[in-house]
């Protein structure tokens, strides 16, 4: 393949991880970064070859991959599927804790530790709500 194909080929699947972040933020950033990124490839292809351009995918792919949890978190959907995800296990490991048995030695530990889960959870719960309150006012 030419390096052409090879670079154009490159850009398209960059451009197809852009679809993973949200609308507004692809609205906001994506033609200037696929910019950015176009003229990266071509210097790295300049200066090192397929390798430099191969280096240039897997660290621009580990980049995209720490930025989304993060662009994600920023517009509480991520946080709030989270938080939901979470709830649900609590709810599950409740019901699983009606079978221990009054008597058995565990008892007390687990209801304590899942208390304890629940009380952290409703406190994360107050922080992510506050949190994405200030962000959105300020």
């Amino acid at each position: 393949m030419t390096r052409e194909v090879i670079l154009m080929c490159l850009s398209r699947l960059y451009r197809m991880m852009w679809a993973l972040y949200p609308a507004s933020f692809r609205a906001e950033f994506c033609d200037e970064i696929m910019c950015d990124f176009a003229d990266a490839a071509n210097r790295a292809w300049t200066e090192g070859g397929w390798l430099s351009v191969v280096l240039l995918a897997i660290r621009d792919a580990c980049d995209i991959a720490r930025n989304l949890a993060v662009v994600w978190f920023r517009t509480g959907a991520l946080t709030l599927i989270g938080l939901s995800a979470t709830c649900s296990a609590l709810l599950f490991e409740l019901v699983a804790l009606q079978g221990v048995a009054p008597t058995n030695p565990v008892f007390v530990p687990l209801h304590l530790l899942w208390l304890a889960t629940a009380g952290a959870v409703v406190l994360c719960s107050i922080a992510f709500a506050r949190y994405h309150a200030r962000s959105a006012t300020g």
